[in-house]
C-alpha cells in the first residue's frame, strides 16, 4: 500500500489520500520523477482498460443491445448522452452509466 500523501480530518474521520491520487488530481506540489513515471504508467493502464472496454461494447451485435448502447453513448465530457439529467444539467450520469454496466455484465465484459 502506498504511503498517504495527505491526511484530511473531516467531522472526526481521518481520510488518507495516496500521493498517486494527489498527482493525478494535480494537487501535490512537485512530484518526484518516480512519482511522475508511476502516475503516467497508471494513466496509461486506465486508458488501455477504457479502450478495451469500449471495443468490447462495440463488438456487441444483438440488435436491441446495440440500440441501447448507441443511445447511452459517451459524450466529450465523459457523461452518458442517453440518461435523463432530470431538472439539473449537472445531474447527468457519468459514463459508463448503470445501463451500460448492466449490458457489459450481461455480455461478460469487465468494467474499466
Amino acid at each position: 500500500m502506498p504511503e498517504p500523501g495527505l491526511s484530511v480530518v473531516k467531522y472526526g474521520a481521518v481520510i488518507q489520500v495516496p500521493t498517486e491520487a494527489l498527482i493525478d488530481l494535480a494537487y501535490t506540489r512537485e512530484p518526484t520523477a518516480e512519482q511522475r513515471a508511476e502516475a503516467e504508467r497508471q494513466r496509461l493502464k486506465r486508458a488501455a482498460r477504457q479502450v478495451a472496454f469500449r471495443q468490447q461494447l462495440a463488438d456487441v451485435t444483438d440488435p436491441l443491445a446495440r440500440k441501447i448502447l448507441d443511445l447511452h453513448h459517451r459524450d466529450d465530457r465523459g457523461q452518458c448522452v442517453g440518461c435523463d439529467p432530470g431538472s439539473y444539467a449537472e445531474d447527468c450520469a457519468d459514463w459508463p452509466c448503470s445501463t451500460i454496466e448492466t449490458i457489459a455484465e450481461h455480455y461478460g465484459i469487465e468494467l474499466p
